[in-house]
């Protein structure tokens, strides 16, 4: 890996927090800059779920007073990822299911 690619990644990675930090599309930025890199498209996508991984727990963490009511009163919608989860992993480990082969007719 060259200078310029390594400052260029980096650059990406630093924009695409900035920009998921207040819309939450930095995927946009850095999944292809990694392509044009010559990352295979896996290793790429990998590496932009961590990042999405690192950036919702950092997130969790800074707004974790306005989610308990805070500054802004209280929001009985915080609790709702929490019952919405079991729902969404199984959503998740059936989105990753390979597809069901044809039926021989």
């Amino acid at each position: 890996m060259s200078w310029f690619e390594a400052l260029a990644i980096l650059v990406a990675g630093v924009g695409a927090g900035t920009i998921n930090t207040i819309v939450g599309s930095g995927t946009l930025i850095t999944f292809p800059t990694l392509l044009f890199f010559g990352y295979p498209p896996l290793a790429a996508n990998i590496s932009n779920n961590v990042g999405l991984v690192a950036g919702g727990a950092t997130g969790s963490w800074a707004y974790r007073h306005e989610m308990r009511g805070g500054i802004y009163g209280d929001k009985p919608y915080a609790n709702y990822g929490y019952w919405t989860r079991p729902g969404m992993t199984i959503d998740e480990a059936v989105a990753a299911m390979p597809p069901m082969p044809p039926r021989p007719h």
